[in-house]
């Protein structure tokens, strides 16, 4: 009777940890990826940095909230960002219709560095929203 019980309390921990994983995969169902592997850049020179974005089905990114903001430009300075047309969607929660990315999309972001920019290391950093 003892090993019937411990069984079952296993298999109700089991069942709790199970709905823990899912409801943590729900939380943040987005991957953000970028390639952060060091670029060699000459001064004068335009680099692009591209961040991919992957919405998986059913669910949006609203484009208005959807911002990248580097908080670290070394020697770089921004010339554009340039985020995809986002498409019309009528938003049950909000019960009107936005502007929002439906499926994956790619934001590039035009960075210089400068003619008298000094030869050696510069890290560019980051925040996604």
């Amino acid at each position: 009777m003892q090993k019937r019980k411990y069984f079952w309390i296993l298999l109700c921990f089991l069942q709790f940890l199970a709905l823990g994983l899912q409801a943590q995969d729900r939380r943040n169902p987005f991957l953000v990826e970028w390639d952060d592997s060091v670029q060699k850049v000459k001064p004068g020179e335009v680099y692009t940095l591209r961040v991919q974005f992957h919405v998986p089905a059913g669910h949006y990114l609203y484009a208005d909230k959807t911002e990248i903001d580097l908080t670290q430009l070394g020697v770089f300075q921004i010339l554009k960002k340039e985020f995809p047309k986002a498409q019309k969607h009528y938003d049950t929660f909000l019960k009107e219709e936005t502007d929002a990315y439906l499926q994956d999309f790619e934001v590039k972001i035009l960075l210089k560095a400068p003619a008298s920019a000094a030869l050696g290391r510069s890290d560019v950093e980051g925040q996604i929203r």
